[in-house]
């Protein structure tokens, strides 16, 4: 890993050389014009470079210097929602088109939940293909015989057709920083359950003004995300297993901003209105 800079990045340059050392990879796969290469190892950065956190120091920044640097200094943090965000301006910043797609079951109502992930188009593979990849869970969906990543419409029309035996998940969870307002003490016996239930030598939290910042805490993954969720999915999953309505979600309300290229959006509206519920 490239050392970290003492100073802020101040341009967009600057900022793509920055990931193109820390991710020495990344020139090879440049030449290769290989995006797919370059898409999940930019996500496995992402996912480590980012800050859960408490409600009180999540934000959203539509600019990229800005939302790098506040990470970075562990200054505030980010949920689904802007971790999707960020990585799809990442992946942007690297010359591959993407965009933030968000579903959400029982859109409107008071127990609605969804999530937030991000579509990148592979504009150098015949079909204009797009493919999900997810920095918050640093996973992405593979064909459960071959292994290799499914593109988007084919994960869809799997989980529409119900092949859910078809999709496999690969996820490699990353421990990161979990910051918290100084007046939330970590002696706490539930918050040190909770953020390091599995490390018997617990790493001291690091001040950082209004902020503590615990390192290295339990990473998040599908499993502790569906923990989380149980009693709701219980409530509307009928006779479907915990993972196949999971997937099943994808298919109802969704928002999804354009990926900067007329042919794929297009594409993406028909696949939607195919599939959806």
């Amino acid at each position: 890993m490239a050392e970290v800079l003492d100073s802020r990045i101040e341009t967009e340059e600057q900022l793509v050389q920055y990931i193109v050392a820390e991710n020495p990879a990344l020139r090879q796969l440049i030449k290769k014009r290989d995006v797919i290469g370059m898409a999940l190892v930019l996500r496995e950065w992402v996912s480590g470079l980012i800050n859960l956190c408490s409600e009180d120091f999540v934000f959203y920044s539509e600019d990229i210097l800005s939302a790098f640097n506040t990470l970075r200094e562990k200054k505030k943090g980010v949920w689904c929602g802007g971790a999707a965000e960020f990585f799809t301006r990442i992946l942007r910043l690297m010359g591959i088109r993407a965009t933030t797609y968000i579903y959400v079951f029982r859109y409107g109502c008071p127990d609605a939940f969804g999530h937030a992930t991000t579509l990148f188009c592979n504009a150098f593979e015949e079909g204009l293909p797009v493919y999900l990849v997810d920095a918050y869970l640093n996973c992405h969906y593979a064909d459960s015989d071959s292994g290799d990543i499914l593109s988007f419409d084919r994960l869809l029309k799997l989980i529409s057709e119900k092949n859910y035996n078809k999709i496999r998940l690969v996820e490699s969870p990353v421990r990161r920083s979990y910051l918290l307002p100084n007046e939330i003490s970590f002696e706490d016996e539930g918050i040190r359950a909770e953020y390091y239930p599995d490390v018997k030598e617990i790493p001291e939290p690091i001040r950082r003004g209004d902020i503590w910042e615990h390192p290295s805490t339990r990473a998040i993954d599908y499993n502790l995300v569906v923990k989380g969720l149980r009693d709701r999915i219980d409530l509307y999953r009928g006779d479907r297993t915990v993972d196949e309505f999971m997937l099943d979600i994808m298919l109802y309300k969704s928002r999804i901003n354009s990926i900067l290229m007329e042919e794929v959006d297009e594409r993406l509206e028909q696949l939607f209105e195919s599939v959806r519920p």
